[in-house]
């Protein structure tokens, strides 16, 4: 189906001023009019909105649907809540989302949600809404797994602090572009999730523009950090100390919160599967990065050495590395087998290589540790039921957040990078929106009207060209050895291959242009404007950091992430003489193709003025948005009246049920889609026009009409599916147990319960071990089933866990009795503790809470715990059953037992019986768990190890059993909370 718009969009814009809408003018004046009331979000097309963001006071979001100001976590029902800032804004963003996702439940429909605009323009601030809002409505995998939920909420942060960074523009501006790919099964479950990720910028690990900040981990880890971390690491928390932080300055408002996000980075590290020690780990190389700025080289012989050895030293230690190792890489080139020293500058150049390199590997191993603990889990439930061939078929509503358009006095080798993926995502925008739309309109004859829009193709094709594209001429550049001055070198390749095209220029091509420097400078129209590129540093950064011999130092660290990390590249993951230019290239053409196979939404995010102020509307700022995001002309193809569009073949095999005169229809599938539109939709002919091979509707409210109606005819069919499927499963299921029933009743092998059958094989165990039980009781004397009963219940705590749980011998319960004394004080203590009957009975040594050992005696009632002295009188208030909730016993013979009430202390006793052979351990268990589980619906928890653990006074204590030949049963103190359990062998 081509076009959008079932999900029910609000035509708030084109129904309001639709017939004002004619240029860029009317556009600039109804925004201005909504920006008086706070943040914009209008439709401009039936796949595209448009945001206005506002620099808000508030507390900026800083994480999926949460805010900066705490942690954000699923509610009782696995949902989110959605940032705040979204509550003032107009739905229509979030309609996006419910379309997309309609789409993909309805028609198996892959999608994206693509985020444009220039840096500082809240792309990031939407994306992270957006997600925020399908998780808190789309089901998970398991009604009650909260883990995706709550990881999906914990990644924010994560990556904020990794790849973001306080630019002039932005104080949360990404630093490397990402798409967040969310993974449903075939019923629409969300069942993982995938992080790509693209080009970071590394060089902001070493030098930056004025007046902006590394990236957020660093001063994180600084404010944030305990003191004897930062100790261990050799780290202060004034960042003037550190070169890497200290050359430049930073917004004023960023770095605020700098602490206390610290600790959610933390708390999403362990989220996501982390160790301490892993942890840690990312920690020293964290602080490698710093300390590596730190370093300082002078002149030696002809070449240079480091000055600061202690300061190596410290490095050497972060990074698990050998101090020779570091200088060797440093400080030297090996040429055949012979080591040459490098200039200073040079070795300065190194160090600042090597920094990016580990901060490079860093960043990609918390990404990976993201993707490993967010891949897609499928419901095992579909493959038992399905069969061993069974594949899960995913769909992913991908949510694509590059970089911002920017341009600086004297941009970078990276922002032309980041401008080029503007650039590619602006053209797809201009496809899905004007062209392909009125190429469609043309072919198919539904309308002739032209709308004038400046395609940027050629712009595209000028970096795209494999011969003579820009990437590929910085890449001859870059991969020569021998050449020092490469980027000249460049200059002279762009401007003799590429120098005629309209959209460059330089100093060489055009004389008169004299703000652009000689052989320094080249110019480059982008669809948003002119940027001039500087290119000093061009081929040094268009070299890959993770070269051959970084990936050799690498591996000889003892620092877990650094050398796996080279033991990755090594194994295949780093291509050979690969450019950062063409790998960047390669991987947003493979973005935007996959782009054309989805159905893609556009969030076009626009920015009220350049000072960050909350209420200024600068009209020729917000005007010149409008212009270079085309997005009047992208109005004025709406405004032609064909939102949505479907091919005659699809209409009629997707709602030929619905018309009793399409069912068995033999003629053209045109033919049959005017005969079920005549017969369904008789109101709605008029909003819809036949093209050649498709259908066009003006609204998408018929759509919705024959939704509902197909809806109702295809749920009443899958419900009569599954129920013959599941009658189907049912019988097989039947016919198995019986068989076996019938040739060993007494074993029988259930078949694997699925969702057909689940319920029915429980009915059937149920009654299959009532049968046994009876046939058992069968052979029984009735006196004896109580014990029989008690029996049963002690095999299924204790069975296979505990060598000897008395099973072998009559259980008798209340063995007190025989104690004439007992017998004459228990109506008393009937009366007195309120109870009726006796359940179990003996003499016990009972450990205090000062682990002092007294003689005392333990009844079992049909209501509480009840402990006497030898005289027979109660010692402390009795203990309901209800408040009993666990019994640690030991695996071995000694009758020593741990009863947990609920409170900070539990009654810590042994058994004392005269005959040591005898276990009555398993009787005291059963006739408690029974009693709780038959009187309050529970049964306590009944741990069984080698040693026991208990509470006594709030004080936890272990219990050892020591297996001695010739002793007596004593309870030993060998340390303030221990004890040994002296039992004979």
């Amino acid at each position: 189906m081509g076009g959008h718009g079932e999900a029910g969009w609000e035509k708030e814009l084109l129904a309001r001023h639709g017939s004002s809408i004619q240029n860029v003018e009317g556009l600039v004046a109804i925004l201005k009019e909504k920006f008086s009331a706070g943040p914009v979000c209008l439709q401009i097309c039936a796949n595209a909105v448009l945001v206005l963001h506002s620099y808000s006071s508030g507390k900026k979001p800083s994480k999926f649907g949460g805010s900066a100001g705490g942690a954000t976590s699923a509610d009782s029902h696995g949902r989110l809540p959605l940032a705040s800032w979204l509550d003032t804004v107009n739905r229509s963003i979030l309609s996006v989302v419910q379309q997309a996702y309609a789409r993909l439940t309805q028609y198996g429909r892959d999608a994206c949600i693509v985020f444009t605009g220039e840096s500082g323009a809240g792309k990031t601030v939407c994306c992270k809404s957006c997600i925020g809002h399908l998780v808190s409505f789309s089901p998970v995998c398991r009604a009650d797994d909260k883990r995706l939920v709550n990881l999906l909420v914990r990644i924010g942060p994560l990556l904020d602090a990794f790849g973001n960074a306080a630019t002039t523009q932005n104080d949360n501006s990404s630093r490397f572009g990402k798409c967040i790919g969310m993974v449903f099964d075939f019923r629409g479950h969300l069942i993982g999730a995938k992080v790509l990720h693209f080009m970071l910028e590394r060089n902001r690990v070493s030098s930056r523009k004025v007046g902006e900040r590394n990236f957020h981990i660093f001063y994180q880890l600084l404010k944030g950090a305990p003191s004897q971390l930062l100790r261990s690491m050799h780290l202060k928390s004034d960042l003037s100390h550190y070169q890497y932080l200290s050359r430049s300055g930073g917004p004023s408002t960023a770095g605020s919160t700098d602490k206390t996000d610290f600790a959610y980075v933390v708390d999403a590290l362990r989220a996501v599967g982390l160790g301490e020690e892993q942890i840690l780990a990312l920690w020293h190389l964290l602080a490698a990065t710093l300390q590596l700025g730190q370093l300082k080289f002078e002149k030696f012989e002809e070449g240079s050495t480091i000055l600061n050895r202690p300061q190596l030293k410290i490095v050497a230690n972060l990074t698990g590395l050998r101090e020779d190792d570091i200088e060797q890489f440093i400080c030297f080139n090996n040429i055949g087998d012979n080591d040459f020293r490098i200039r200073v500058e040079d070795a300065v150049r190194r160090r600042d290589m090597l920094a990016q390199a580990v901060y490079d590997q860093v960043f990609m191993y918390v990404i990976q540790a993201i993707n490993t603990v967010l891949r897609p889990q499928p419901d095992e439930a579909d493959r038992i039921t399905n069969g061993p061939g069974y594949r899960e078929i995913y769909r992913n509503i991908n949510f694509i957040d590059l970089y911002g358009f920017a341009e600086h006095q004297a941009s970078t080798f990276e922002q032309m990078c980041m401008n080029y993926s503007c650039e590619k995502l602006h053209q797809v925008f201009l496809c899905d929106t004007i062209s392909a739309r009125l190429r469609c309109f043309r072919d198919e004859g539904v309308a002739d009207k032209d709308v004038f829009f400046t395609d940027n193709i050629g712009t595209c094709d000028m970096f795209d060209n494999t011969n003579q594209g820009l990437f590929t001429l910085l890449d001859r550049a870059t991969c020569d050895p021998h050449d020092e001055n490469g980027d000249k070198t460049f200059l002279d390749f762009t401007d003799s291959t590429i120098g005629g095209h309209d959209m460059y220029t330089s100093r060489q091509v055009d004389p008169g242009d004299t703000v652009l420097c000689p052989f320094l400078d080249f110019r480059i129209t982008h669809f948003a404007g002119g940027v001039t590129y500087t290119i000093d540093g061009f081929v040094t950064s268009n070299t890959e950091v993770m070269t051959e011999p970084v990936c050799d130092l690498f591996l000889r660290s003892t620092n877990e992430i650094a050398r796996d990390l080279g033991v990755n590249q090594t194994r295949g993951e780093m291509t050979p003489n690969s450019t950062v230019g063409v790998n960047f290239r390669n991987a947003i053409t493979n973005l935007t193709d996959s782009i054309e196979h989805q159905d893609a939404y556009h969030v076009r995010c626009m920015k009220p003025n350049n000072l960050k102020s909350e209420n200024y509307f600068e009209e020729a700022k917000v005007q010149k948005q409008c212009e270079d995001m085309a997005v009047v002309e992208a109005i004025m193809v709406e405004q032609l009246g064909y939102t949505v569009n479907i091919s005659y073949f699809d209409f009629f095999h997707r709602y030929g049920p619905l018309s009793k005169k399409a069912k068995g229809f033999a003629g053209t599938v045109v033919v049959g889609c005017k005969l079920i539109i005549s017969e369904v939709l008789p109101d709605s002919v008029g909003h819809i026009s036949f093209g050649e091979t498709k259908l066009f509707f003006s609204s998408v409210e018929p759509l919705r009409r024959l939704n509902e109606l197909r809806e109702d005819i295809v749920g009443g069919a899958a419900d009569r599916i599954r129920l013959f499927w599941w009658k189907h499963c049912a019988r097989k299921a039947i016919r198995l147990i019986g068989e076996q029933f019938r040739t060993n009743g007494s074993s029988i092998e259930w078949p694997a319960a699925n969702r057909a059958t689940e319920a029915l094989i429980i009915a059937f165990q149920k009654s299959h071990r009532k049968w046994l039980y009876n046939r058992l009781l069968a052979s029984v004397p009735e006196g004896l089933w109580g014990d029989m009963r008690l029996k049963t219940t002690g095999y299924a705590l204790m069975g296979g866990k505990r060598s000897n749980w008395g099973h072998a011998r009559r259980w008798h319960g209340d063995y007190l009795s025989v104690n004439p004394t007992f017998r004459n004080r228990l109506k008393a203590l009937k009366k007195e503790a309120k109870f009726e009957e006796v359940l179990f009975s003996s003499a016990i040594r009972k450990v205090n809470t000062k682990l002092k050992i007294q003689q005392r005696c333990v009844l079992i009632t049909d209501k509480c715990l009840v402990f006497l002295d030898e005289a027979f009188a109660i010692t402390k208030p009795p203990i309901s059953l209800e408040n009993v909730s666990g019994i640690m016993i030991s695996a071995g013979h000694d009758q020593a037992v741990a009863i947990s009430c609920g409170s900070k202390r539990d009654w810590v006793f042994m058994l004392r019986q005269p005959d040591l052979r005898d276990d009555f351990i398993g009787e005291l268990v059963s006739v408690i768990c029974q009693r709780v589980t038959r009187t309050y619906g529970y049964c306590p928890a009944v741990v069984i190890g080698q040693q026991i653990q208990a509470s006594l006074a709030g004080d936890e204590i272990t219990i050892d059993i020591d297996y001695q030949f010739n002793v007596q049963p004593e309870f030993k103190k060998t340390a303030s909370h221990a004890l040994t359990l002296l039992w004979p062998a």
